[in-house]
């Protein structure tokens, strides 16, 4: 009768402890569920702005192109002459160039402005320059950077083993995410490539010491760093610095997923060098265009 009643118990000990268990698990894979559901929900949401925006850049440059084009076919017609013979020239606003790459001389460029070099060019090609239309095969390319694209496209990873990723993250985004505390840096750098990064707005604004740049502003922004597990409070310009590195590497993700399979090589390398020159203009504190 004994030896019944302490099986009796054993077994419901056991019974006990197994229903605690299934309850953990259970609990854990619900939490588990509810992560990867937000995450993917974001996901979605990021390559629907990703194409929208893409849509829209390429679109309103086609557009833009081609009145100015059929303007110049027209005009040849009526006359009877054969139309000129047009110099492409991408000396604008828009345009970065590596001041190795720049053809005119010191003597016909050093005297003027950025105003008058633009409209000798123009005179000088008989046609205008307008620096808010740009073309593909106006910019100069990026050979040596090109290649490295394709070749990363073949095997598209995030990592800095690539040479091309290498490359953006010594060029343009260790040199934005370049704040007060080094280490800080690393850590922000680490969860963008790890996609990991949250940014979250505060309820409340209100004046502090930004963690980022060490410096007493309004500051309306959280960041949680995983390497760590602290909040940096940080402010607007901290904020969209580390934004435009964000927009580089979740545009670099969306290639990987070939969600943009129906554009060129070309087309795509000229959206991340767009993406660059933003990150340049962030560091340097002016708007973006």
């Amino acid at each position: 009768m004994v030896d019944g009643a302490v099986l009796f118990v054993t077994v419901m000990q056991n019974a006990n402890k197994m229903v605690v268990e299934a309850n953990v698990k259970r609990m854990a894979s619900e939490t588990n569920l509810e992560q990867a559901q937000t995450k993917v929900a974001q996901l979605q949401a990021d390559i629907v702005a990703m194409k929208t925006l893409l849509a829209n850049n390429v679109s309103s440059t086609v557009n833009s192109s081609i009145p100015t084009q059929m303007s110049t076919e027209g005009k040849s017609q009526t006359s009877g002459q054969p139309a000129p013979v047009k110099k492409k020239f991408s000396l604008t606003k828009n345009t970065f160039r590596r001041k190795s790459q720049h053809k005119a001389s010191a003597s016909s460029l050093g005297s003027s402005n950025c105003d008058g070099e633009k409209a000798a060019i123009a005179n000088s090609a008989g046609t205008t320059v307008d620096s808010r239309v740009w073309k593909y095969s106006d910019v100069l390319e990026d050979s040596v950077g090109l290649e490295e694209f394709k070749l990363w496209k073949k095997s598209p990873e995030i990592s800095e083993e690539s040479p091309f990723i290498r490359r953006l993250v010594a060029e343009d985004v260790r040199p934005c995410l370049n704040f007060s505390s080094k280490e800080t840096s690393e850590a922000l750098l680490k969860d963008i490539l790890q996609n990991v990064l949250s940014i979250e707005p505060l309820q409340t604004s209100q004046k502090r010491i930004c963690s980022l740049s060490n410096k007493e502003v309004i500051c309306a922004y959280q960041i949680h760093v995983t390497a760590n597990q602290h909040l940096l409070f940080v402010c607007q310009d901290s904020r969209d610095k580390i934004v435009t590195v964000c927009e580089l590497f979740s545009y670099l993700r969306c290639i990987k997923q070939q969600l943009f399979s129906k554009q060129t090589d070309l087309e795509l390398f000229e959206k991340i060098r767009h993406m660059r020159k933003n990150m340049v203009l962030q560091r340097l504190g002016f708007p973006l265009l």
